[in-house]
This record gives C-alpha cells, sequence and structure tokens, in this order.
C-alpha cells in the first residue's frame, strides 16, 4: 500500500504493509525521511493524523483505518521521548533508529562543510567536528565510515594531534571490517598524513603506532594495504633515524631504538627506501655492545637475526643493484661488530655460512669490498666453529687471487689443520689440499711474502701424505723452492725452520730426489 507522508513542509511516499501497525508504520517514515532529504536533521514521528486532522492510534492496524494512497501527516518532536503507552524496548528501538540517523545526517553535513571553500576546515575543527569524527569513524554503517574516511582526509592535516591520535585508535580497533576497502583506505591515509609533515610523524612515532601497524601485517588482504604498511614504517623510521641524538647528549631522552621486528620486516621489503632506513638503524643498534645489549632485551636469538639478514640478502640481493650492496655492507658491518664483542659465534646455519663462502670464492662477482668484509668475517666464525661441510668453501676461498682473501683462507686453514679436536675437519681439508690443482696453488702462494709462513705450515701437514709429496717432487718439480726458502736470508728462524721441516719430508718422497731439479 502507498501513502502520502506529510512532515511539516515536505511530502514524499511510502509504502508499507496492509497488515503492518501505525508504530511500525512510523519507524518506517522516519527512516525515509532520513534517506530522502539528507541535508535535514532526521525527525521522530511522534504520532500520525489523517487529512481529517484525527490523531490515529499506533496500535491499530494500517488496513483498519487508511486507505492507498491516502494523504497522512506527521506530528514530529525534536527529542524522541518515551510515553506510558508505548512498551520500553519498542521506544528503545525508536532511539536507536533515530540515532544511526542522526549519525548519517552528521557525517553528509561534515562532508558537504568540508568540501565547501567558502567554510574554513580550521574554523569547523574548533566548533570540535573532531570529536563528532572519532564517534562515526567507529560505526558498523558502511556508509557512513566511507563519508568519514574521507571527511578525516580532509581534516587530518589541519589538526596532527588530534589525527595522530584518532589513528592510533582505529588501528587498535579488532573490529576493521572484512571489507578490504575500509583497511585499505584508512592505511593508505595514515602514510598520506605520515608523508605530509615530520610533525605527524613525531606525533605517530610518540603514539606508537609502529607496533600497531606491525600487528596488522597479517591481517591486511589487499596488496594496497601490505604496500601502505611498509611505505609508513619505512617513513617513521627514517624519521626516527634522523632525529637521534649524539651519544656524547647527556640529554639525550629521545625514543629508544625500534624493535628489531620492525627492523626485519622492513628488510623483507623490496623498496629501497625501506632497505636503506632498515640498514642504517642496525648499524646504529651494533654501534656498541651497550646498545647492541638494549636492543636484544636479554634475548639470544641474534643467530637467528642474522641468519635471516643473510636469507633476506641471498634470495633478492642482486651485484649489479647499488643499494642491494650497500645495503649488504652493512649487514656485514653489523655481524662484524657485534663478533667482536660477542663472545659465542654470531653465525652457525650452515646455509648461511655457505651464502658468506659464496661472497669470497672464486667465481664471486660481487664487489672487493663484499668480498674482504665476508672473508673477514668467516674468519671469526670458521676459527669458532669450522665444520667438514665448509672445505669447499674454504678451498673456493683459497682460489680468489685476490690477497685479503687468500690471507684469511690460509690462516683459518692453518689454524683448523693444527687442531686436534676435529680430525674429521682435518682430514676432509688435507684430501682436497692435494688435489693436483689446488696444490698448485697452495706452491704459487709460498712466492707471496704475506702468505708465505701460514701457507708452509699447511704444507707441512699436507706433505705427511705420500701422495703429496711424490706430487710435489715429480710432477710440480719445486723442490729448489723450498731450498731457496731454507737458504733465504731475510727469513727469520721460525719461518727457515718451516721450510727445513717440508724438505725433511720431501726426502721421503718415494721418486728419487737426485733427479729433482734444485
Amino acid at each position: 500500500m502507498l501513502l502520502y507522508v506529510h512532515v511539516a513542509a515536505d511530502h514524499y511516499v511510502i509504502s508499507c504493509g496492509e497488515g503492518d501497525t501505525l508504530a511500525c508504520l512510523m519507524g518506517a517514515a522516519e527512516v525515509a525521511y532520513a534517506s530522502v532529504f539528507r541535508a535535514k536533521p532526521p525527525v521522530s514521528i511522534r504520532a500520525i493524523t489523517n487529512a481529517s486532522g484525527c490523531f490515529l492510534p499506533p496500535a491499530l492496524v494500517v488496513a483498519q483505518v487508511l486507505t492507498p494512497e491516502e494523504h497522512i501527516y506527521a506530528v514530529v518532536d525534536t527529542e524522541p521521548a518515551y510515553n506510558d503507552n508505548e512498551p520500553p524496548l519498542d521506544a528503545f528501538k525508536r532511539v536507536v533508529a533515530s540515532w544511526s540517523q542522526w549519525q548519517l545526517y552528521m557525517v553528509q553535513l561534515l562532508w558537504t562543510m568540508t568540501q565547501d571553500p567558502i567554510v574554513a576546515i580550521s574554523d569547523l575543527l574548533a566548533c570540535g567536528a573532531f570529536k563528532v569524527l572519532g564517534s562515526l569513524l567507529f560505526s558498523s554503517d558502511m556508509q557512513i565510515l566511507r563519508l568519514a574516511l574521507q571527511v578525516l582526509e580532509r581534516c587530518m592535516s589541519v589538526d596532527c594531534l588530534s589525527a595522530a591520535r584518532l589513528f592510533t585508535q582505529l588501528l587498535a580497533t579488532k573490529r576493521l571490517p572484512d571489507d578490504p576497502f575500509v583497511p585499505t583506505t584508512l592505511l593508505r591515509l595514515l602514510h598520506t598524513f605520515c608523508a605530509e609533515s615530520r610533525e605527524a610523524q613525531t606525533l605517530l612515532l610518540e603514539e606508537g603506532i609502529s607496533s600497531r601497524l606491525l600487528a596488522l601485517v597479517d591481517a591486511v588482504k589487499t596488496p594496497e594495504a601490505a604496500h601502505a604498511i611498509d611505505a609508513t614504517l619505512c617513513l617513521l623510521q627514517d624519521s626516527a633515524l634522523l632525529g637521534r641524538r649524539p651519544r656524547s647528549s647527556r640529554s639525550n631522552q629521545s625514543s629508544p631504538p625500534m624493535a628489531l621486528q620492525e627492523i626485519m620486516y622492513l628488510l623483507h621489503s623490496k623498496q629501497p627506501k625501506s632497505l636503506d632506513v632498515a640498514s642504517k638503524q642496525l648499524l646504529l643498534l651494533a654501534a656498541t655492545e651497550d646498545d647492541w645489549a638494549a636492543a636484544m632485551a636479554g634475548s639470544s636469538a641474534e643467530r637467528a637475526i642474522f641468519t635471516e639478514l643473510l636469507h633476506v640478502a641471498g634470495s633478492s640481493f642482486r651485484t649489479s643493484h647499488t643499494v642491494h650492496m650497500v645495503v649488504l655492507g652493512r649487514f656485514l658491518s653489523v655481524m662484524q661488530s657485534v663478533a667482536a664483542f660477542s663472545t659465542s659465534t654470531v653465525l652457525s646455519d650452515p646455509g648461511a655460512i655457505d651464502y658468506l663462502l659464496s661472497l669470497t670464492s672464486a667465481a664471486s662477482t660481487y664487489p672487493s669490498g663484499i668480498q674482504e668484509q665476508a672473508a673477514q668475517l668467516l674468519g671469526r666464525i670458521l676459527l669458532q666453529s669450522g665444520e667438514p661441510l665448509h672445505c669447499n668453501g674454504l678451498i673456493a676461498m683459497l682460489c680468489n687471487t685476490a690477497p685479503p682473501i687468500r690471507d684469511v683462507a690460509t690462516e683459518v686453514i692453518a689454524s683448523l689443520l693444527e687442531r686436534d679436536e676435529s680430525p674429521r675437519m682435518k682430514e676432509s681439508l688435507v684430501h682436497r689440499l692435494m688435489q693436483d690443482d689446488i696444490l698448485a696453488i697452495c706452491i704459487d702462494m709460498l712466492y707471496a711474502p704475506s702468505q708465505r709462513r701460514q701457507m708452509l705450515q699447511i704444507l707441512n701437514i699436507v706433505l705427511q701424505e705420500e701422495d703429496a709429496r711424490d706430487r710435489v717432487v715429480d710432477r710440480f718439480q719445486c723442490v729448489s723452492l723450498f731450498v731457496s726458502l731454507l737458504v733465504d736470508a731475510s727469513w727469520d728462524v721460525d719461518g727457515q725452520r718451516l721450510a727445513a721441516k717440508a724438505l725433511a719430508k720431501l726426502a721421503l718422497s718415494t721418486y728419487n730426489l737426485d733427479n729433482a731439479r734444485f
């Protein structure tokens, strides 16, 4: 049944069932009015009359007193109120319906005013608009929420403090709807707000919003939302880095270093800016033993952290990418710093150690600085926890023609061969060093003064094997080299003693030394 409803000077058409009560009709008329006349405040209909002005009791059925297309007139009140004749629950339902209509009216009014060039947003906020907006942003009505987000976008840069608090509250709620529009839009607005000014970044950092963003990482359902989280964290951490005061300042009361989990999240990003900022923060955290202890906060997870760093580098970094190489250098610097003041090895994962070994191999295309850093770090790690499975990597280091890499390789190999507690490691190394191509490299390294002493230590162990002695005497025919080292006046007594030991072992060769060239 269609009816013509008059509310003051406004009139509109609604439909209702013939079996509905007039109370239901009044509620439907209120909802319809709020929907049709959006620029006007919602109304609360207290009663209705017919064209003759007779009041119609709300308990009556529509078909008993009204005919199709009849005109009815609403008696409105400015405030909904209870009356003795209406059940309390029905009255409460009407109040709730009126509240929803008022919310829709308020958000539409705010949206209209923020779009009006005549209205200054600062004046609007001075009237308490942010308090109203805060209530509207927690509405479960999607229409209200969408409009409220648009209003927030227009207002957030005018009152940064209120906006920062509002964003923090919104990200803390567990009621983010399943509709991906809301979290995506909210996170996009947060990134825009953060990018607009340093003041916004400072306020957000003070509100501790970074941890709330991290909590949303697994909850967001769109790439746009994930990108917004990543970009916002990057801006916040860049701001924290720039705001860090010198350690010499006793008045330093700035916020503590960002949580390591935030750094690790950013390091998994493919954005160069994120990698740059996070790796700089890592350098700061590892600047001193005290800084690192504060960052770890009693945790013993540093091995897992460093393993993850090398996993990030190994899985996505390219040697042709300048930022990637800079960040990798910072990773290695951090690990070297921590290794310098740590009593235990900073790395034990075989895969991570293999990645470091690949950086220093003869086939490595990494910059020389990266190779040298990796070699120095490997020197510490392998001397603490060398395993037979790392033998091939050590030999690959030995094959690298760069003197700093070979220096580390010879030092580590010589040290590992001297140890009695690792017979399997010693056996594996000797087996590899006896191979013709590797043994030839070892002989050549005797001509390098920086590597000569340690290489003689290595060869004295390798020459205990008959096959190795025979190859040096017969195949390489380089006994004269050991003789020259023995009689070299520039060498100290210990060096000459090593050369004499090597010659004594070569004398045990099954090949006739008389035929060897001296």
